[in-house]
C-alpha cells in the first residue's frame, strides 16, 4: 500500500517537473536545463545507494512502541529528508510564463518574465558592475489579446493528439519509452539479486550446467537477502554505489554533446551501446566483470535517458506538453513493469531469457527513435 502511493506521488512529480522546466529555456540552453535537472535523479539514485551501504548493514534494532527500529527503518527516513525539502522549495518557483501565455494571463507572464531577470542580474553581475534592475517588458503598459488569439479551449487541446504530427510522434514515442523502461528498470531493479548471484560463483553462461544446484540455492531474491552476512550484504551496496556512480559520471558527455550531435543520434547511439553492452553481462565469468559491465550498461542507459527526455518533450507544444509527458511516464512504467516481472520469472531458472529480452529493448527503442524528427534546432510553440 505504502509503495502503491509512493508511485502516485512520483509519477505525478517527475513528468511536471520537466516540462515545467522546459519552459523557461531557449532554444540554445534547453537540452543542457533538462539534463541538468534530468541528471539530479541519478544523484538522487547514487545517495541512495551511499546511504544503504552506511546505514543498512549497521546492527541496530530498538524497540519502539509495538514496532522495533531497525537500520532500514532508519535508511528510510534517511531517504525522506530530500523529498521533504523538494515540497517546501516548490512553493517558491514561479509559474511558467509560457504556459500563462497560452492561458490569454499576459500581465502575469511578463511580471513572471521580469521577476526571472532580476534575479538573472542580481546574481550574474561581476565585482565592478553596478547593479541596475532593468525590466524586459514595461508591466505598465496595458496589453491585450483579441479573444480568438489565446486558446484555452481543453477539449480542442485533447482532440488535437488526432490530428497530424502528435498522433504520429505520441505513439512511436510511446514505443520507444516502452522499450527504453523494458531495458533499464528491468535490469536495475533486479541488478542487486544478480550480484548476489554472482558471488556464489555462478554465472548467467554456466547457469544449465548448475540448474539443480541453483535451484536449491538460489531460490528466490528474497534468500539472497536473508542469507547474506554483513560483509556480502555490503559488498552488494558497493557493487550498487558503483552502478549509480558511472551513471552520474556519464551526465558531463552527455550536457557537452546533446546540442553537438543533436537528441535523436545523441539517444540511437548510447541505447544501441547499451543493448551490445548487456551481452557481456551474460558471457563474462567472474563477479568484477559483471560490476565492470552492468556499470557500462547504466552508464550508457542513463546517459540515454537524457536526450530522450528533452527530446520527447520538444516534440509537443505547450498546450498538450504535459498531456503527452504523462501518457510517455505510463508507456514507460509499463515496460518497466513487464521487465521487472520477466526478470523475477527467468532471474534464478535460465537468465539469458531476460538478458537478452534487455538487448533486444534497447535495439528496437534504438531502430524506431530513427522514424521521428530531430527537435534539436527547433522552437518550441
Amino acid at each position: 500500500i505504502i509503495g502503491f502511493f509512493n508511485g502516485v506521488g512520483v509519477g505525478g512529480i517527475l513528468p511536471l517537473s520537466y516540462v515545467y522546466t522546459i519552459e523557461f529555456f531557449p532554444k540554445a540552453y534547453r537540452g543542457k536545463g533538462i539534463c541538468i535537472l534530468g541528471s539530479g535523479v541519478v544523484t538522487g539514485a547514487l545517495y541512495s545507494s551511499i546511504m544503504a551501504i552506511i546505514i543498512i548493514p549497521y546492527p541496530l534494532d530498538l524497540p519502539l512502541g509495538l514496532i522495533r527500529f531497525t537500520s532500514w527503518r532508519l535508511f528510510i527516513i534517511v531517504c525522506t529528508l530530500p523529498i521533504l525539502l523538494c515540497s517546501l522549495l516548490i512553493l517558491c518557483v514561479p509559474k511558467s510564463p509560457r504556459h500563462l501565455l497560452k492561458l490569454g494571463k499576459i500581465q502575469s507572464a511578463l511580471q513572471t518574465a521580469n521577476n526571472i531577470n532580476r534575479w538573472n542580474q542580481r546574481y550574474n553581475r561581476n565585482k565592478n558592475y553596478s547593479y541596475e534592475y532593468k525590466p524586459v517588458f514595461d508591466e505598465s503598459q496595458n496589453i491585450k489579446l483579441e479573444d480568438n488569439d489565446v486558446n484555452t479551449n481543453d477539449t480542442g487541446d485533447r482532440a488535437s493528439f488526432m490530428k497530424s504530427p502528435w498522433l504520429k510522434n505520441i505513439t512511436i514515442s510511446c514505443i520507444i519509452w516502452f522499450f527504453y523502461c523494458f531495458a533499464n528498470y528491468g535490469l536495475w531493479l533486479w541488478l542487486p539479486s544478480l550480484y548476489t548471484y554472482s558471488m556464489g560463483n555462478e554465472t548467467c553462461l554456466h547457469q544449465h550446467h548448475h540448474h539443480s544446484i541453483i535451484s536449491s540455492n538460489y531460490s528466490s531474491p528474497t534468500n539472497h537477502s536473508t542469507c547474506l552476512d554483513y560483509n556480502h550484504q555490503s559488498q552488494v551496496y558497493i557493487k550498487t554505489t558503483f552502478a549509480s556512480l558511472s551513471s552520474v559520471l556519464g551526465t558531463p558527455l552527455v550536457l557537452f554533446l546533446i546540442n553537438y550531435i543533436g537528441r535523436k543520434w545523441l539517444f540511437c547511439v548510447y541505447i544501441i551501446l547499451s543493448g551490445i553492452s548487456v551481452f557481456f553481462i551474460w558471457i563474462i565469468n567472474t563477479s568484477v566483470g559483471i560490476v565492470i559491465f552492468s556499470c557500462f550498461f547504466m552508464g550508457l542507459t542513463n546517459s540515454a535517458w537524457l536526450p530522450l527526455l528533452t527530446w520527447s518533450l520538444e516534440l509537443f507544444p505547450t498546450e498538450i506538453r504535459a498531456t503527452a509527458c504523462g501518457i510517455l511516464y505510463t508507456s514507460g512504467k509499463s515496460g518497466a513493469v513487464v521487465g521487472t516481472i520477466i526478470f523475477a520469472a527467468f532471474l534464478h531458472t535460465n537468465c539469458l531469457i531476460p538478458i537478452l529480452g534487455v538487448a533486444i529493448a534497447c535495439f528496437i527503442s534504438g531502430c524506431i527513435a530513427i522514424l521521428l524528427h530531430d527537435t534539436s534546432t527547433n522552437d518550441i510553440d
